[in-house]
């Protein structure tokens, strides 16, 4: 990547070591990921960044803050060192949740915020059976599907950087519509609260 930040769509956690393997980055990550079983674990070991969820970030600035300097250290060191430049890039999920892999929730404005260059990265598993999305299945139910099937597919495209200007809620929005192009994305104005309470919908109704 021309970028030491990296923003994408947020599948499910299969994108991880797809990430990682294509670019070896570090993860920003909700604090709650922490406590998911077997992701928590790997998340902590690769030293993945851990913020309050998007839905309470704005009543702790602390988290943005940190973040914020964290992105403008990591643009600079790549600056300052060129191709000597060892640091890993950043990876962030701006929808702050995962989808179904065919819409893209608003992006949060928090790494926006940092006056750097962004590289939008477009994620996708083409699948037939299963959907490798981790949407509204329960962990071990979904990861047992998962390895049921024969093989999966993914692909990773890699999207022009885009240079930042003052206005980050813009700024979001430009990253948010070049994935939604690259992957033909439906842009939905729903948020993690939305997703929260169908979750509690289905539950009611027994699934799990």
């Amino acid at each position: 990547p021309e970028a030491s930040v990296l923003v994408c769509n947020h599948v499910g956690y299969w994108d991880i070591p797809i990430l990682l393997e294509a670019f070896e980055p570090t993860f920003v990550a909700a604090e709650s990921v922490q406590d998911v079983p077997i992701i928590g674990r790997i998340a902590k070991i690769l030293g993945t960044i851990f913020v309050k969820h998007p839905n309470k970030i704005e009543k702790n600035k602390s988290s943005a803050t940190f973040l914020i300097s964290r992105l403008q250290w990591l643009t600079k060191q790549r600056n300052e060192k060129g191709e000597n430049n060892t640091t890993r890039p950043i990876v962030i999920f701006p929808e702050g949740t995962t989808t179904n892999g065919s819409y893209l929730l608003p992006f949060r404005t928090g790494a926006f915020a940092a006056g750097v260059p962004i590289q939008p990265i477009h994620l996708e598993f083409p699948f037939r059976r299963l959907n490798p999305a981790w949407e509204s299945i329960g962990f071990w139910r979904h990861i047992l599907f998962f390895f049921a099937q024969p093989s999966h597919e993914a692909t990773v495209t890699i999207l022009p950087p885009l240079m930042p200007h003052n206005d980050a809620a813009k700024f979001a929005n430009e990253a948010r519509t070049a994935i939604a192009q690259s992957g033909n994305l439906q842009l939905t104005d729903m948020v993690y609260r939305d997703k929260r309470d169908y979750h509690r919908a289905l539950m009611k109704q027994g699934y799990h």
